[in-house]
């Protein structure tokens, strides 16, 4: 569900937060965000799947795979294991940016990813501390309800956040609900008591803050920066629930039907006992792998035979493997099926193996790309600087490839492309601004080194 601004937002009552509140709670939206987080701490639903032919003495294996967790665990590494770069024509403009963003925005980014994987879209409030420092957080997807200016969730017009608080009211700690509502002009506190079901407002918070005897304003909206996992916001567990679900049912199975009364079928003639003595009789053969049958059965021919048959789980042998191809080619994984590509695959087979996940990937990196330059804007204002220069944001890939080849690629593409280009995709490089650096330093100790000798000629000193 998603909310677009209307002539009535002018006025939030809390007659209509609390609309905006209920109608969030009990949308798809908000249930896929709880499944996808669910399901990367491995808490499938047939953990917990009611198994209506359950008796006593019967399997009832319940295999949890993490299926789904390595999806997302692929996706992110992928994208965000190493430092993505900032690409920029001023380099003391790139300096500040990343002095306010803090040596830790790669984590921050990171945290972004999981988010946005799990619950299709992922939000970060930028905000200025008490001290005066520029400070970010990450809010879980689950606590925020947007309201769009537009169809195509670029321009925030409202933002309101739930998220429970503890008070203490009369020596008695008490669980309420906390609401935020922003504004282009401010936050408006208010109190959920879910008892009474009435939200109280507490308080407001109007622009500009005054920090250390400073007025701040935010010029570029509601603070808070969207990063979507794809232009239609949806989870990465959306597209493969289904297919994990029955891999996890169909290896339960396949465990069951080998643990299930040990493979053997018991044949007893001349035993007339009720279900009760028949369960107490399965019971005796699994724990003593006895039977206690009297003397003078043979008289009536009591006899007790086994017969093993012999199990075929080729079937279902063959589904699961099929479910774990699916899962695979559906969720844009790496396919790692070996037997195709040999042992050590490369060059093509090697891009062909990542076809997929590099496909994902790109859309995924192009959504947080938008958030960046959203993000940006919020720099801009704390730093006071109204016509920044364009930035650039490079992602580098965490892919196993030739380095040789790429550096080949790289000298082969001077003259084509921009040195700062073939820099940044070096396989060698870690630090893009660094890098830049003691190369102007190194290309300056060289000119300063050439001009020497050139004057040491000159005067005739190698004479």
């Amino acid at each position: 569900m998603s909310f677009l601004f209307g002539d009535d937002m002018e006025n939030l009552n809390t007659k209509k937060i609390k609309y905006y509140v209920d109608s969030f709670k009990s949308s798809d939206r908000y249930k896929w965000m709880l499944l996808g987080q669910k399901y990367y701490d491995v808490d499938n639903d047939y953990k917990d799947a009611k198994n209506a032919y359950k008796k006593q003495n019967k399997a009832d294996n319940r295999l949890i795979h993490a299926s789904y967790k390595n999806i997302v665990d692929e996706k992110v590494s992928f994208s965000f294991s190493k430092d993505c770069t900032f690409q920029c024509d001023d380099v003391d403009y790139i300096h500040d940016v990343k002095k306010v963003l803090g040596k830790y925005f790669q984590n921050v980014l990171e945290e972004l990813a999981y988010e946005a994987s799990n619950k299709g879209i992922a939000w970060l409030h930028p905000y200025v501390d008490e001290e005066g420092v520029f400070r970010l957080m990450v809010v879980p997807s689950e606590q925020c309800i947007p309201i769009w200016e537009d169809v195509t969730h670029a321009r925030l017009n409202s933002f309101i956040r739930f998220y429970p608080e503890q008070v203490w009211l009369f020596n008695e700690l008490k669980t309420f609900e906390h609401l935020e509502v922003w504004t282009s002009s401010g936050v408006t506190h208010y109190r959920l008591d879910a008892s009474l079901g009435e939200i109280m407002q507490l308080g407001d918070l109007s622009y500009p803050l005054r920090v250390e005897n400073q007025f701040f304003n935010w010029s570029s909206g509601i603070p808070f920066v969207a990063f979507k996992n794809n232009h239609r916001e949806l989870c990465d567990l959306k597209f493969v629930k289904s297919i994990v679900d029955n891999y996890d049912l169909t290896r339960s199975e396949a465990a069951n039907y080998i643990q299930e009364v040990k493979n053997i079928i018991y044949v007893l003639k001349g035993y007339s006992g009720d279900s009760d003595n028949v369960a107490k009789l399965r019971a005796m053969i699994n724990d003593e792998r006895i039977i206690l049958l009297d003397a003078d059965d043979t008289e009536s021919k009591s006899d007790v035979s086994a017969l093993t048959p012999e199990m075929d789980i080729t079937a279902l042998k063959n589904h699961y493997e099929q479910l774990k191809r699916d899962i695979i080619e559906y969720s844009q994984s790496i396919n790692r099926d070996l037997d195709k590509f040999g042992s050590a695959p490369s060059g093509v087979a090697l891009k062909f193996l990542f076809s997929g996940l590099e496909l994902k990937a790109a859309k995924f990196e192009q959504e947080f790309s938008k958030g960046i330059d959203k993000l940006l804007l919020f720099v801009n204002d704390f730093l006071n600087v109204s016509n920044a220069p364009d930035v650039n944001v490079v992602f580098a890939h965490d892919l196993e490839i030739n380095e040789s080849e790429v550096i080949a690629n790289c000298i082969n593409s001077k003259g084509l492309i921009s040195d700062e280009t073939i820099l940044a995709n070096h396989p060698w490089v870690v630090d893009f601004e660094q890098e830049q650096k003691r190369l102007k330093e190194q290309e300056e100790k060289e000119e300063s080194k050439l001009e020497k000798d050139f004057k040491r000629v000159m005067s005739g000193e190698d004479e």
